[in-house]
């Protein structure tokens, strides 16, 4: 089994995953990965037949199988993953699947200690983040393994009624990740640096007065305790 860093990012996520199960069309997605879930005697499964699921966690999985970007969704209550056709390739290569014809993946300490890390923090914090990790690329012709960073996005999933039903993670490449942000910025409103220069300047403003509105009543009891301790009798 290949060994893969991880470090975790506290820049936060913005951006959760929140059902809507008013309409959408359950399990359109193509590939091999939706096949799979189709194909499923779900009956035998610790999610149960896919009639007893609830709307919400249709329309994550749904919506997982059609994302083209490799993504998982892990189900929050049985820690039960499903993948896309994106990310099939790393799911291989890392022995993520106990079986490369399973639709669904369970974690495990052994195999997905990445998965298990981030699924903990969304539900500790209640939001997203970035987990850095390194990971085997895909094989390339002349079957070679190179290790490459990669940058999982975590994002907390929620159903209408504020239920976290899981956590979605979105798997990039550093590259794609930096040329992503980078989309962002250019397409930001317009921030001079003297903009920037001044929110820094009041940010450490604040800090500064907060810190001493802080100390002072501290400061203040603790010469309250000292005199207290001293008329105590011995």
């Amino acid at each position: 089994m290949k060994m893969m860093n991880s470090e975790m990012n506290p820049r936060r996520m913005s951006t959760p995953f929140i059902a809507s199960t008013s309409t959408f069309n359950w399990l359109s997605a193509q590939g091999e990965s939706a096949k799979r879930v189709r194909s499923y005697a779900w009956e035998n499964h610790p999610l149960g037949p896919v009639d007893s699921w609830s709307l919400t966690l249709k329309q994550f999985v749904n919506d997982c199988l059609a994302d083209p970007a490799p993504a998982v969704l892990i189900t929050n209550s049985s820690k039960i993953g499903f993948y896309n056709d994106a990310i099939l390739p790393l799911m291989i290569e890392n022995f993520w699947l106990a079986s490369e014809t399973e639709p669904t993946f369970s974690l495990s300490p052994e195999r997905h200690s990445i998965f298990i890390t981030g699924l903990d923090q969304v539900r500790e914090t209640r939001t997203g983040f970035e987990q850095s990790v390194v990971i085997p690329q895909i094989p390339v012709q002349d079957h070679t393994h190179e290790s490459d960073r990669r940058v999982i996005q975590w994002s907390p999933a929620w159903d209408e009624s504020g239920t976290l039903v899981g956590a979605w993670a979105r798997v990039r490449s550093e590259s794609e990740f930096q040329a992503e942000n980078e989309s962002k910025i250019e397409t930001a409103p317009n921030i001079t640096i003297p903009d920037l220069r001044r929110a820094i300047q009041i940010r450490d403003e604040f800090l500064s007065i907060a810190s001493h509105e802080l100390k002072t009543p501290i400061t203040s009891l603790k010469l309250h305790l000292q005199l207290a301790k001293k008329r105590l009798p011995t």
